[in-house]
């Protein structure tokens, strides 16, 4: 799916897209008053996991050391704008890890006084620097929040950096009057609004079989949960509105997943009742009863790949995601395994955007969307 523009550019406003569909992104980053060139590109289906990243050889020099870290948060971002976020701060990072003088004598007794006014007991973790801090509180749910802060040495005539896991970013607002504990105050306040969509995956993550991801974070807005046995249905909550309808997006045969839209474009926002729960709208909308982790089996929905032999795929964690529409066969397979079978085959033809080749059993025809490659 195509990035917003405007989320783009609200985190790097000089990086601009370089086609149509906006997914490749060209022009610089700034960090700590330097300009970087950088360019990002997005396989077709957007998904920033798979990005490739080119920069200019100062950036490249800053991050040779890093391209564990880097690598990590490409695959943990939700989408390309919360991926610069988290590239401008570990970019951020290393830029300070060069020498500098040390702060005033003021900057450690604000500091002490800050942390004082939160609350110590608050206070899990500071390094010995005293310029990255973390402050740990627990919402109405019972669920623990970890918020991240990092101090320039010239703070507080430069603000600090916030990062915390939400599904939005979190960017408080600031002036040269604000402290710690106003930003704190505001960090309370944006996870109390959150508090209706944690409870809506909450009660999918304990009503139904859960294939991914695997290990739901609190920044992440969608789950993809069993209908039956090789069909299923990823649901994206809108973190602003969760009493709405979400994204379905189903997976599995074509013939039922074609069913299963039928149903969502007829009925969907026509019968949708916010005063119900999603799960009891999507099971009213869709005619089934989502199988209970109570009543039902794991195993009975648990699939490999035909190719990987294995549940999880090895890098991204994700259940097989596409399966034979040949109902004898029926086998499923992580569609990046079955890419990477798919071009390894001289027989394999490419039109449209698209690889078509035959199933591994049934020799059913098959067909996947062209990725591009990630990049070292």
């Amino acid at each position: 799916m195509a990035e917003s523009l405007k989320e783009v550019q609200h985190v790097c406003p000089l990086l601009l897209p370089a086609d149509t569909k906006r997914l490749s992104y060209s022009g610089f980053i700034r960090v700590k008053d330097k300009s970087f060139y950088l360019k990002i590109s997005l396989p077709d289906d957007g998904d920033v996991h798979y990005a490739k990243i080119d920069c200019d050889w100062q950036l490249r020099n800053y991050l040779s050391k890093h391209q564990a870290v880097l690598k990590k948060k490409l695959l943990l971002a939700r989408d390309l704008p919360s991926f610069l976020i988290d590239f401008k701060m570990l970019l951020n990072q290393i830029m300070s890890l060069q020498a500098q003088p040390l702060p005033p004598p003021n900057y450690y007794s604000r500091l002490i006084s800050e942390i004082e006014e939160i609350g110590w007991n608050r206070l899990s973790h500071i390094d010995t620097k005293f310029q990255d801090i973390q402050i740990t509180l627990n919402d109405t749910g019972g669920r623990v929040h970890v918020l991240s802060i990092h101090l320039p040495y010239k703070y507080p005539i430069e603000p600090p950096v916030c990062n915390a896991v939400l599904p939005l970013a979190f960017q408080p607002n600031w002036s040269s009057s604000t402290t710690l504990a106003d930003i704190v105050r505001q960090f309370e306040k944006v996870i109390l609004e959150y508090q209706r969509f944690w409870d809506v995956l909450d009660e999918l993550d304990k009503k139904t079989w859960v294939l991914d991801p695997s290990s739901p974070s609190l920044s992440s807005t969608y789950r993809r949960i069993v209908i039956r046995s090789h069909l299923s249905l990823q649901v994206t909550i809108d973190p602003l509105h969760p009493q709405l309808m979400p994204e379905c997006t189903p997976l599995g045969p074509t013939e039922e997943v074609k069913v299963i839209k039928d149903r969502l474009y007829s009925r969907g926002q026509q019968c949708w009742n916010t005063r119900c729960s999603v799960l009891e709208n999507l099971q009213n909308i869709l005619s089934v009863n989502f199988p209970s982790p109570i009543s039902t089996k794991e195993e009975d929905y648990i699939m490999e790949c035909g190719i990987c032999y294995t549940h999880r795929h090895y890098e991204n964690g994700r259940a097989p995601d596409f399966t034979c529409d040949n109902k004898q066969c029926s086998q499923p397979y992580h569609v990046s395994c079955l890419y990477e079978w798919l071009t390894s085959l001289t027989s394999t033809r490419k039109s449209f955007g698209f690889l078509f080749g035959e199933c591994l059993y049934c020799n059913e025809a098959i067909s996947v969307k062209l990725m591009v490659p990630s990049v070292e």
